[in-house]
């Protein structure tokens, strides 16, 4: 076995440029191939229902952004309300974990004459104290952080802190311990005017995370500030959130809070994320069943091509080794290996570039897709690649592989003389 490796690593060597390119070829298709199938396989973890710990999302039924009324909310959440005693018997519900958002997006400059984007920055208004346990991806979030959203230690600043992502720290070109004036783009008082709002920048989110860019803030002060400018968005929020053990608790829960409120929607984070999807099934069909394939047949193509050129330069030598005693078998064996041995090679190399430039230089990728977490090629590429590599170079070389292997050596030898 490890002479005929040496053999097929020998044969190889032979033509450097051929076997360079087909490589190269191999390797680019299998970063392609890797990046599209990290990205689906990711999508389709977002889209998948979770068993377990299942998040509702609340929405306002009718209308698109979602604003509805705080005040239903809280008929679901605080004690006193109808919905809340119904949920209460329900033996899944967890009646702490919930939490509110209310989205808000502000620029640095009062006139709008600079359009610059990193004067601008969207924030998110909830409960402090539920961040920890509410949001995906700050689960270890330093809990007096969290405290300095509502007493920043500043006097006359009570509930005033901004908590920003480290990517949008630095786009703003401010740090921590800074007091900044904003102004609403989104929200307006009574005359229709920007409403301005003072912030001190308490701390800085985890790296790598989907709120890379993102902001938090205290609900209480926005809702205060809204009320205060005879806002028409005061007294509203855009979604909620709450927690259930289990499905069968998750579907009992949407049914009572949607028969209670018919202005409410309420689904799982999954649904609405398949909805949210759903105009662009058509294209993820496509990218599944129709652009995967190609590559993988490309793939298989490319090194049939550079086999085959090789089995064709070398009938004369196939000959002779049959002469010398090789079998059909071994003969096939050979020239599957080389084949095998590059799509292996290209395969590993195909998928080790994109994880090491996704995952550790450029720190993830994120998609430009609402709150979804940051994209990174998962350690199990390493599966993908090597075989699709070494399974598409196999049935590639198969043919002249093949072909090889019915060289007549009398009609060589006569046409060498």
């Amino acid at each position: 076995m490890l002479k005929f490796l040496l053999l097929i690593l020998k044969n190889l060597r032979r033509n450097p440029v051929r076997v360079s390119l087909t490589g190269l070829a191999v390797i680019v298709l299998v970063t392609i191939y890797v990046l599209i199938q990290s990205v689906l396989s990711f999508l389709d973890q977002q889209m998948q229902e979770k068993t377990t710990n299942i998040r509702l999302i609340i929405t306002e039924r009718f209308r698109i952004p979602s604003r509805f009324q705080k005040a239903d909310f809280d008929r679901i959440v605080l004690p006193g309300g109808e919905t809340y005693a119904r949920l209460m018997q329900l033996p899944g519900y967890l009646p702490e974990a919930w939490t509110l958002w209310h989205f808000i997006a502000f620029s640095l400059d009062p006139d709008m004459t600079r359009r610059d984007p990193n004067r601008f920055f969207f924030a998110i208004a909830t409960l402090p104290e539920k961040i920890p346990t509410m949001i995906e991806g700050l689960e270890g979030l330093d809990p007096t952080l969290c405290e300095k959203l509502k007493n920043p230690g500043v006097s006359g600043m009570e509930n005033a802190g901004l908590l920003l992502g480290p990517k949008r720290l630095a786009r703003l070109g401010v740090r921590v311990g800074d007091r900044i004036q904003v102004f609403s783009l989104s929200h307006r008082d009574r005359a229709g005017q920007m409403i301005k709002m003072d912030f001190v920048v308490v701390g800085v989110l985890p790296e790598n995370t989907r709120w890379d860019e993102a902001a938090f803030i205290d609900y209480d002060y926005l809702e205060r500030t809204l009320t205060d400018a005879g806002s028409e968005l005061a007294g509203l929020i855009n979604l909620g959130w709450l927690t259930v053990l289990d499905q069968a608790t998750a579907q009992t829960a949407c049914a009572i809070i949607e028969s209670q409120n018919r202005n409410i929607k309420c689904e799982t984070a999954a649904t609405a994320v398949n909805r949210f999807f759903e105009p662009l099934k058509d294209i993820l069909f496509g990218v599944r069943y129709i652009l995967v394939p190609t590559i993988i047949v490309v793939m298989a193509v490319v090194v049939s091509n550079a086999i085959g050129i090789t089995v064709r330069e070398r009938t004369t030598e196939i000959a002779v080794l049959k002469v010398l005693g090789f079998t059909p078998a071994q003969i096939l064996v050979l020239i599957l290996g080389e084949g095998v041995l590059i799509g292996l090679l290209g395969g590993l190399l195909g998928v080790a570039l994109p994880h090491v430039l996704v995952n550790y230089v450029f720190k993830g990728i994120r998609l430009p897709l609402g709150f979804f977490p940051i994209f990174f090629v998962p350690t199990e590429a390493y599966y993908w690649g090597p075989w699709i590599g070494t399974a598409t170079a196999l049935v590639g070389s198969l043919w002249p592989a093949i072909t090889g292997c019915r060289v007549q050596v009398a009609e060589i030898f006569r046409r060498v003389t």
